[in-house]
């Protein structure tokens, strides 16, 4: 990766997150194997007010640029991709 940034293939990413008040809950679930399971996860972020949250913060943050979000579930990655494009992006 270095290596394509160094030849202006690649920029070096800049990274944000956000907070969406699930930290405690989300700590509270079991590991298996050292990880969550992401499908309990998934259910409990990808809920409309948690996405919009992300979409003001990528839209306050990010502007035009091109972005990479990661989800905890192929659903939640589906449904925020849909927010981004009702809002025009």
């Amino acid at each position: 990766y270095m290596e394509l940034v160094e030849q202006n293939v690649l920029v070096m990413p800049r990274t944000f997150t956000i907070s969406l008040g699930l930290e405690d809950d989300i700590e509270a679930l079991p590991k298996y194997a050292g990880d969550y399971d992401m499908e309990t996860v998934g259910l409990m972020m990808n809920r409309q007010v948690h996405n919009e949250a992300v979409y003001e913060h990528w839209r306050e943050h990010s502007g035009d640029r091109q972005t990479i979000a990661f989800c905890p579930t192929v659903q939640h990655a589906q449904d925020l991709a849909a927010l981004f494009r009702e809002k025009g992006i």
